[in-house]
């Protein structure tokens, strides 16, 4: 009677997420359209055969987005000293899973590109525009959500108390623990593919 183990878990899923957490997708092309000119002046727009169109985008989704989930686990032992002494040991920990991040951007050029022969502007010999040629032409910076984030929570918790008892009362709690995380919300940003 003077010995309490305790146990509890939980699986918490979080619902689709919506527009706010995603970004506005409609200001995407070809909603939104801001082609630039280049190589060119104000006096030559007019004359101008075609515009490039590197029209960014303000987010987009993917698709085969899992559901967010977090597991909780704790697991603690209770054990009374004396009469009024209670000592209690626990073990607390939380896993988030298919966290959501955000990818810097699928369009960016592989490092050193603009450096390539093909890539310079034969009459000037500088490098062209990253839109010239990036992975998805036409298009500027594509940032893309996905939902492949990790976290975890680990701690060790030990609390020490003593009811009120011949004029003296205290309370003594320890909590080590340890965090670690690709991701801690939705707009964390990682590197490009």
């Amino acid at each position: 009677g003077k010995t309490a183990v305790r146990i509890g878990g939980g699986v918490y899923y979080a619902g689709i997420p919506d527009i706010g957490t995603g970004g506005s997708l409609s200001l995407n092309p070809p909603v939104t359209y801001s082609p630039t000119q280049y190589y060119g002046t104000v006096a030559t727009a007019a004359n101008s055969t075609g515009l490039l169109p590197p029209s960014a985008f303000t987010a987009a989704m993917d698709q085969h987005a899992k559901i967010v989930t977090t597991y909780h686990a704790n697991f603690e032992i209770q054990r009374q000293l004396g009469s009024s002494t209670l000592v209690s040991v626990a073990y607390v920990g939380s896993f988030g899973r298919h966290l959501g991040e955000k990818i810097n951007n699928l369009n960016e050029v592989p490092y050193g590109a603009e450096f390539l022969p093909q890539h310079q502007n034969p009459q000037t010999n500088t490098p062209l525009s990253d839109n010239y040629f990036a992975k998805y032409l036409g298009y500027g910076t594509i940032p893309m959500q996905i939902w492949e984030g990790n976290s975890s929570y680990h701690s060790l918790q030990v609390q020490v108390t003593r009811r009120f008892s011949h004029g003296l009362q205290y309370g003594v709690v320890y909590t080590r623990s340890k965090e670690m995380d690709y991701s801690e919300g939705d707009s964390t940003t990682s590197g490009g593919d």
